[in-house]
Parts: structure tokens; sequence; C-alpha cells
């Protein structure tokens, strides 16, 4: 954040002759200022309002009730990915207050196996076994993981959700904004059949998307088979 810097006093200047006003005594000195002090610029990632999370739930809770997409068992199987262009303390927060949202709403979410993908550049992943506690002790991301100026794409991402992730009843995902892609035809074939019913992003203004969809390629521009 940008402080704009006040002009000191010379020796030979004196404050006798210029009185202080409420105003001018209410701007706090150089000493006052804490130059790391960034809390304007996390103003955009406040919390989430109750109607935001009553939406996020409805939206997981209807990838829950598609046909073919039933619970089988106690544990319900979720990939949750985090966007590493985000910040640090955002991606632990809104993961928390998400999932313990989710949990709130039912049974269902009690029992989780959760795989966490850090999304940090458009062909780098780091992929593990996390846990509702460790989301709670904001473990979710570390200040290592934090690339905000790596340029991707859906292409892998989608590609990594079809691949290994299949299984999971759902897919949330934390991003900064909606991404693009190089390959359409590749994207949409890896959403389809059903990898887009099961993903719910939601992006810093709490915006919700689900289904997750790709415009269908134009069949003139796809490949002669």
């Amino acid at each position: 954040m940008e402080i704009n810097e006040k002009t000191a006093l010379t020796e030979t200047e004196t404050t006798e002759n210029t009185p202080e006003t409420d105003a001018e005594a209410a701007v706090p000195t150089d000493e006052e200022v804490d130059p790391t002090d960034d809390s304007a610029d996390k103003e955009a990632y406040m919390n989430l309002t109750p109607l935001q999370k009553k939406a996020v739930n409805k939206a997981c809770l209807k990838v829950l009730k598609l046909p073919g997409n039933t619970m089988k068992g106690d544990v319900l199987e979720m990939t949750l990915v985090v966007d590493c262009a985000l910040d640090k303390e955002y991606i632990c927060e809104r993961a928390k207050e998400i999932l313990t949202s989710l949990r709130s709403e039912g049974k269902s979410f009690l029992n989780l196996r959760l795989n966490l993908v850090k999304w940090k550049g458009d062909e780098d992943f780091i992929k593990y076994v996390s846990s509702y506690p460790d989301v709670l002790m904001g473990r979710t991301a570390d200040e290592k993981d934090i690339a905000p100026d790596a340029v991707k794409y859906l292409d892998n991402l989608t590609a990594q959700l079809k691949k290994f992730y299949a299984r999971s009843r759902i897919h949330l995902l934390l991003l900064k904004e909606e991404y693009g892609c190089e390959n359409p035809l590749a994207v949409y074939e890896n959403l389809n059949p059903f990898l887009h019913k099961k993903m719910v992003a939601v992006l810093p203004d709490a915006t919700i998307i689900n289904p997750f969809t790709v415009k269908e390629p134009d069949p003139q521009s796809l490949p002669a088979l």
C-alpha cells in the first residue's frame, strides 16, 4: 500500500505561526504509520455473508444429488483446488469458512476425505491428501506456494482433475478469476460428460460457477478424422 510521505520541518522552521487544526492533528506521523499494514488491500477479500454461504452450500449439495453421484458409504471424497494466484490469508480463511458452513448443513460433509490441489502454475501442481482439521488450522496454503503472476489456463487443470480425481463426488475450486483455455476442444473433452457438473468454483467476489462449462467448439473447427 502506498503511503504519502510528510515533509519534515527544518531546524529554522517552527510551528508557532502555523496553528494546528483538528484535521492536521488527525494526520498520523511517519512513526504512527505502519508501512507493512496492507489491510486496505485485503478489503476485497471479505468474509462471505450468510446469504452467500447459503448459495455456496446449495450449489455443493446440488452436486451430491446428481444422478450417479450419490454417496456410497459413509465417507465423502472431495477435491479442493486452491488458486495460488490468491493471497495466502484469503485462501486459508475462505476454505475454512466454506467447509465449516458445509458441515453445518448436514452429515454429508462430516466424514470427509479431502484431496488438496494447489495450482501454482499452468503445469505446476502440489497434490496431497489433507483433512478438515488441517483446513481449520490454516494449512490450506503456505506463503511459499503463492505465485500471483503465473500465467495459467484451464487445459492442464481440467486434465489433472479428470485423470486423478474423477472419483471425487465434488470438486470445489477457489479461483482468482475465470481462466481461459488454449485448446477449447481438449478442455471440453476433459469436462464432459460429467466432470463439469461436479465442479463448483467460487471467485473472490463470491461469484459461483456451477456447472463449470466451456463453450462447445464449432464442429467446423474440429480436426478431420
